[in-house]
């Protein structure tokens, strides 16, 4: 859901501690963590002119 699928969530539910759930489920703040993560640091998109960054959680 939302871009992140079910194998990713499951993981990171792993990583910090947490029982799997459907990824139907996923709040907020965790889908936020797993695109910074995922996607945002992967790119190295802090370090990037924002002239040519472009990240949309669009829904």
């Amino acid at each position: 859901m939302k871009g992140v699928t079910q194998r990713v969530y499951d993981a990171f539910r792993g990583r910090h501690g947490e029982d799997r759930r459907s990824v139907r489920l996923i709040d907020e703040s965790e889908l936020q963590a797993i695109y910074r993560r995922q996607y945002w640091d992967a790119i190295k998109g802090d370090s990037r002119p924002a002239s040519i960054t472009s990240f949309s959680t669009a829904r």
